[in-house]
């Protein structure tokens, strides 16, 4: 079976899980997989994002109905639009779960950052969600220890830019020096697609 099954199985399993959680009024529970999946980061990096995180599998159908129908979508290309939008929403994020623990409003902080992502992809390429998440803005610092990590071999690369094309998050960039790619593990989801386009297998998951 492909990664690219795997990994759509995995997340269609995590979804479900995600709202049976939500129907059941215990979606608090799912702060349990957010810890976890900090971390698994720390060996296998972001897999939690490419694999498990209910938003990522939204935004991922999203976009796939938006290339179906050849629509369009905004791209924020700016580091610091996005880096800002990432600190207001940790701050927005850590402010609300202070209003829930110390005055006791009834807030579901995680239904609102899935709310607000599906809402944002409606105008803004996914990655642009995916940079600013602010649980994958945790991630991309503690995936700066993983062991597991994608990488691009610059002796197998031929520059064809297949890869940096194919990723969703915009996380593969063209070496200044020469023509082959390299990925900016922080922000990548290990989602294989960038693998399942190279037609030279000079992408690999490894230590």
């Amino acid at each position: 079976m492909s990664n690219s099954k795997k990994r759509t199985i995995s997340q269609i399993l995590f979804v479900g899980l995600f709202f049976f959680l939500l129907f059941r009024g215990n979606l608090q529970i799912w702060v349990a997989f957010w810890a976890l999946g900090i971390v698994v980061s720390l060996i296998f990096d972001r897999v939690y994002c490419g694999w498990a995180c209910p938003m990522g599998t939204l935004l991922r159908f999203q976009s796939w109905i938006y290339d179906k129908f050849n629509l369009t979508r905004e791209k924020v290309s700016s580091r610091l639009i996005l880096n800002s939008f990432r600190v207001i929403l940790i701050l927005g994020f850590l402010a609300g779960m202070i209003a829930v623990r110390r005055f006791g409003y009834q807030l579901n902080i995680i239904l609102i950052l899935v709310g607000s992502s599906i809402v944002m992809s409606f105008f803004l390429e996914e990655s642009c969600w995916h940079k600013i998440c602010p649980h994958g803005t945790v991630l991309s610092i503690s995936t700066k220890f993983s062991k597991y990590r994608m990488s691009i071999s610059e002796d197998d690369c031929t520059g064809c830019g297949l890869c940096e094309n194919a990723c969703p998050n915009n996380t593969i960039n063209k070496l200044v020096e020469s023509k082959t790619r390299e990925i900016d593990n922080k922000e990548c989801l290990v989602c294989f697609d960038c693998q399942k386009v190279c037609p030279v297998e000079a992408v690999n998951y490894n230590n």
